[in-house]
C-alpha cells in the first residue's frame, strides 16, 4: 500500500537528501542525479542570499522566541515536550 505523498514531504525529502554526504547516500541506495545536485546547489544558493538580506534581528527572533516560550514553561513547573 502506498502513502498519499505531499509537496511539503516531497520538498522535505529532497533537501534531506541533498544535505547528506555522496558516500552516505550510496550507502542507503537513494537516487540522486547531477541534474538534482544542480537544483539544489541553486536552492542553497539563493537561501545563502536572502540570508544575507535578512537582519540579523529577524534571522534570531526564531529561536528567540522558543527559548522565551522554555523559559516561560520552566518557571511554572510545565513540561517542555
Amino acid at each position: 500500500f502506498r502513502e498519499a505523498v505531499s509537496p511539503s514531504s516531497t520538498t522535505n525529502r529532497f533537501f534531506t537528501i541533498g544535505m547528506l554526504p555522496p558516500a552516505f547516500r550510496t550507502a542507503m541506495d537513494l537516487d540522486w542525479s547531477p541534474k538534482q545536485q544542480r537544483r539544489f546547489d541553486r536552492y542553497v544558493a539563493l537561501f545563502r542570499f536572502v540570508t544575507r538580506l535578512t537582519p540579523k534581528w529577524a534571522r534570531n527572533l526564531p529561536i528567540k522566541l522558543q527559548l522565551a516560550e522554555v523559559r516561560f514553561r520552566m518557571r511554572r513547573g510545565w513540561t517542555l515536550v
